[in-house]
């Protein structure tokens, strides 16, 4: 199990523990050996020695070449078991090396596998940490819910145990009379429309004929004023008779006190329809000032005088033509 303190290394220290230098004892020990061997100063005295020059007498010389031979014997063994050495060390050596290179090769491969995984873990503990920021966002979300519902169970918890509360029979029965209530004034509603669009067609009909009324009235006064102005024109047409017919024309068409503030009429008129237009002096009595025929001092006055009343009494009953009683009191009887 790692220590408590343990912490990552930096990257420099990493790459420290795959460097080739740093090698192992039983690494290191094929060159240690070949660079003794190698390096020793009597390393390369292992060579056979020059023959003498031959001895004097037959006895000495044989002796002496025996000793010489069996003295090179031993140099050639030794100098072959050297060689034999060299060779053992230069393979171990040889195979040292190979084994650094793959080795190194491996540690190449692991490094850029170590690269990859590295990469991966990275990327998903980024993930895991983006999932518990999202869990934790809905942890909140959930807290708040939890705490709403909360609320919600102790408002329920309160009404349901309050004392105030109705049966459902007789909530049941308060709603239907609420939807018979709500029923009648819908149907109090469309009543009402109706009367109202029938009380419209009634006023619009009576606009109707109030327009026709009018209408004729209208032709009526048009065609009395194109009638009193050809009598007007006839009246222009007699005024080249005698002094005696102007006098009296004259006269005729000064209003008088006996008059009422009647219109004056011409003298055609007064000539043709003096039996049918005159007014009785019964009538005209009290609106007399006496029995003078004298003609008024004030002849202008009375005439507008006259015209006023005419078109006032005009007016009044063109007002009444107007204000028809009829239809209204048939409409309140709809």
């Amino acid at each position: 199990m790692a220590p408590s303190g343990f912490e990552l290394l930096s990257q420099g220290e990493e790459d420290a523990l795959h460097n080739i230098a740093r090698l192992l004892t039983i690494e290191s020990r094929p060159y240690q050996r070949i660079s003794t061997r190698l390096l020793k100063p009597e390393a390369l005295d292992k060579r056979p020695h020059q023959l003498p020059s031959p001895p004097p007498d037959a006895s000495a010389a044989d002796e002496e070449a025996a000793a010489r031979a069996a003295k090179q014997e031993k140099e050639i063994q030794d100098i072959r078991t050297w060689q034999n050495d060299i060779n053992n060390e230069i393979a171990l050596l040889d195979h040292a090396i190979l084994r650094m290179e793959h080795t190194t090769n491996s540690n190449h491969d692991e490094r850029e596998r170590y690269a990859v995984e590295k990469n991966a873990i990275t990327s998903k503990q980024q993930t895991v940490r983006d999932h518990i920021e999202e869990l934790r966002a809905q942890l909140v979300d959930a807290k708040e819910t939890l705490a709403v519902r909360k609320t919600y169970d102790e408002l329920t918890e309160k009404i349901t145990n309050s004392k105030m509360l109705k049966p459902r029979d007789e909530q049941s029965a308060a709603h239907a009379k609420l939807d018979e209530e709500i029923a009648e004034l819908q149907q109090e509603v469309e009543i009402s429309k109706n009367t109202w669009a029938e009380r419209r067609t009634q006023f619009g009909r009576i606009e109707d004929e109030a327009k026709e009324m009018l209408r004729m009235i209208k032709d009526e006064k048009e065609e009395a004023e194109r009638k009193e102005g050809m009598m007007k024109d006839g009246d222009d047409n007699d005024d080249g008779e005698g002094s005696i017919m102007r006098g009296v024309a004259s006269q005729v068409g000064t209003p008088r006190p006996d008059a009422g503030g009647a219109t004056p009429l011409h003298i055609g008129q007064a000539d043709d329809n003096s039996s049918t237009l005159r007014v009785p002096h019964d009538r005209l009595a009290p609106l007399s000032r006496g029995t003078s025929a004298a003609p008024s001092p004030a002849p202008d006055t009375e005439m507008a005088e006259s015209g006023a009343q005419d078109d006032d009494s005009s007016g009044i009953e063109e007002g009444e033509e107007e204000d028809d009683d009829g239809p209204p009191e048939e409409m309140d009887q709809s």
